[in-house]
């Protein structure tokens, strides 16, 4: 008994393009510029509250995470810091200090020439690389950070857009 073989017809998807093509995207547009872009592919967001303890954060992860800390961009208006993580998806994240985001969560990413508020800028630009979430809860657990931020503005329709 011979058994045909089902031919079948691939279809090739475009890939999606590379973190350094984002990063060229981020960097041409003017400083008032931003792209909304999904959590997932490139990077997962974990999300922080701002204020002087997010900056002491920051400060913590500058001097502690091999080779600097990694992106990270903080909204003022809505007293969040978005740490841009590996793309691995929550895993074992359980901290009460940060929320993890993924697919299909979108996330707004200013132009990589916004440094300083009106607005989310970047306190550090996604070319330095992504933050490592081990070092983030470390620096969590350090300075005893536990207030879970509210992330129901990162959710469609929150947003005010």
């Amino acid at each position: 008994m011979t058994l045909a073989r089902r031919h079948e017809t691939a279809i090739t998807l475009p890939a999606p393009p590379g973190l350094d093509e984002i990063v060229r995207m981020l960097t041409a547009l003017p400083e008032s510029g931003g792209l909304e872009l999904p959590a997932g592919t490139w990077w997962d967001v974990i999300v922080t509250c701002n204020g002087s303890t997010g900056e002491d954060l920051l400060w913590w992860m500058r001097r502690n995470q091999p080779g600097g800390c990694g992106a990270v961009v903080t909204d003022k208006d809505r007293n969040l810091m978005l740490w841009l993580v590996p793309p691995t998806g929550s895993g074992n994240w359980l901290h009460p200090g940060g929320v993890w985001v993924s697919h299909p969560v979108k996330v707004a990413l200013p132009s990589l020439r916004r440094f300083f508020p009106p607005g989310p800028f970047w306190a550090t630009s996604l070319a330095f690389g992504l933050v490592d979430p081990r070092f983030l809860r470390a620096g969590l657990d350090h300075l005893g950070m536990s207030d879970t931020p509210n992330t129901a503005s990162l959710l469609p329709g929150q947003r005010g857009d």
